[in-house]
Formats: C-alpha cells, structure tokens, sequence
C-alpha cells in the first residue's frame, strides 16, 4: 500500500514542479554541412534550456582613476569568454547605451539597479548583470551580482581576486554559467578557451581597444576610433577581435577595399575567435566575395 502510494505522490509533485517542461535531455546532436560541402556535428542546448543575460559596465570602486578603464574592458571580456557557450545569449552594455545615455547616463557608469532592470526587460532579457572593480594592493576586487529580471531578485553575486584581469574573467565566467543553471556536465564538455586566448594577452593592446571602441561609440569620433584600434593591432598583430570592428569601422566610411583587406587578414585568423563571431565574419567575407553558395551555408549554421 505505502509504495504504490509514494510513487503516486513523487508522480504528481513531478507534474507540479515540472509540467510542461521537456524532461529529456537538455542538448541535442545536429549535423549540417559547412560552406566547403563537409558534414558537421554540433551538440546544441534545446531553446527551452537556454539562458539569456544583459551585462552592463562595472563601477570603479576603487577610487584609481587609472583602471576606469576596466569598467569597459571587464565586461567586453566577460561577454566574450560567455560567447563561446551555446547555453547563454548575452546582451552587450554598448547594446542598451542609447536608452541609458536618455536617461542622463552619458558615459553608460554607475547606472542605478533599476534602470538595468528596465533595460534588461525592454531587451528580453531573462537576468541582468551588475559588477563593480576595486583595488587590494597589487590584486584586483572584482564582484558581480546577477538579479532575475522580471522580479529583481537576485539570483547569485560571486568575487574574484586576483592580479590577471585575463584569469579573473575565466573564473567569472564560469561562475556565472553556473549562476545560470547551466548543467556541469555541458559546462565540462563544452568550449571554454582562456579569454586572453580569444582576445589578446596584452594589456596595451586591450587598453587602446577600448578607448577606440569608446571613441566611436561614445565620442562619435570614428576616425579618432581607428586610430586606437590601429594601435591594438599594431601592439598585438594577432588580435582578432579588434581586426573585426575594424573591419567594420572600414565598411561604415566607406572603405570597402580596406574592410576587404582586414577580411583577408581576419579568415587566417578565426580560430581566434568564438565560432558565433566566425561566422559573422565569413558571411561578410563572402557578401564582399558576392558567393552566395558559401553564404547560405553559413546562414544555415
């Protein structure tokens, strides 16, 4: 009598906690075929299962004026590493600074907690992440807090110390996949190379980057923007990432036949780089290239 009842009693607080929700695996195997004709697996969170996140600029609150840059240069890292799981779709600062700047915000710091959430929201965002950056002797602070965002509720805060702002992102970065409820097992199995593997290992080349994208961005100064991330690639010749907004610095002047060059440059180099970014630069690649056979494989992947 006791069993058949306990399983009845497990059966409908199954139901309850999970109805509606798909039970089977979290991930499936999909095989497609790349622009060269060759088949390709890929194991891929169902839609259910994956998570969306907004992440907006750190505060510095370390009163060092000279690491105000790292309230850029943190989370561009952090989004960069997180690009690389499939589970988590993350929404860049520089993505919701138009509506923070109308809101008298014109730097895009220390935006109030419910200004994020308002953000978050209009963007669809399930969580919104907040982080500050300090200073303990030589080691950098750096916390974040990650809130639900239809309630405001926080979810999770994590901290990390350390001297390597590069190794500190790699810590946070895994933190937050498992603030996110990202299963272990996919976390374990999924890519996850260092960022500075993914970006650059030095800190001058990272350093001009950011005040180039900050140029452009923020200043509206695009000329003064190429100039700074000239100097990036020219600190660090294999820095992927930056060759890719230069490439599209090129494209919006008006300078084909140079974003074309960098395109060149750049598909030597996309191992450098997530694959979701690879394939943002292999479509334009080969929209300049007008092959429309390469780019609808592309499209597909």
């Amino acid at each position: 009598v006791v069993i058949p009842a306990n399983i009845v009693i497990t059966i409908l607080v199954l139901f309850m906690l999970f109805g509606g929700k798909n039970l089977g695996a979290t991930a499936k195997k999909i095989t497609l075929q790349n622009e060269d004709g060759k088949e390709i697996e890929r194991i891929v969170p169902k839609n259910e299962f994956r998570q969306s996140i907004a992440l907006f600029f750190f505060d510095n609150k370390s009163g060092d004026k000279k690491i105000d840059w790292l309230q850029y240069a943190v989370p561009f890292l952090l989004d960069l590493d997180i690009n690389q799981d499939l589970f988590i779709n993350t929404h860049i600062p520089y993505m919701s600074l138009q509506r923070v700047r109308s809101s008298g915000f014109k730097d895009g710091l220390n935006v109030p907690l419910p200004l994020k959430k308002k953000n978050a929201a209009h963007f669809h965002q399930k969580y919104f992440l907040a982080g500050t950056i300090g200073k303990d002797k030589q080691n950098y602070v750096i916390k974040i807090d990650i809130y639900e965002t239809a309630t405001g509720q926080k979810k999770a805060d994590r901290k990390v110390t350390g001297p390597d702002i590069f190794k500190l992102t790699d810590q946070l970065s895994y933190q937050v996949k498992l603030a996110l409820d990202i299963p272990e097992r996919y976390i374990k199995k999924g890519t996850d190379l260092p960022v500075s593997e993914i970006s650059t290992q030095s800190i001058p080349a990272l350093k001009d980057f950011i005040a180039g994208i900050n140029a452009s961005v923020l200043g509206r100064d695009f000329k003064k923007g190429l100039e700074y991330i000239d100097r990036a690639i020219e600190k660090d010749p294999a820095f992927a990432r930056a060759m890719v907004e230069r490439m599209s610095l090129l494209n919006n002047s008006g300078q084909g036949e140079k974003a074309l060059a960098m395109l060149q440059k750049l598909m030597r180099l996309l191992y450098k780089l997530p694959e979701r970014i690879q394939f943002v630069v292999k479509i334009q690649y080969y929209t300049f290239k007008k092959d429309l056979s390469k780019q609808i494989p592309i499209a597909k992947m």
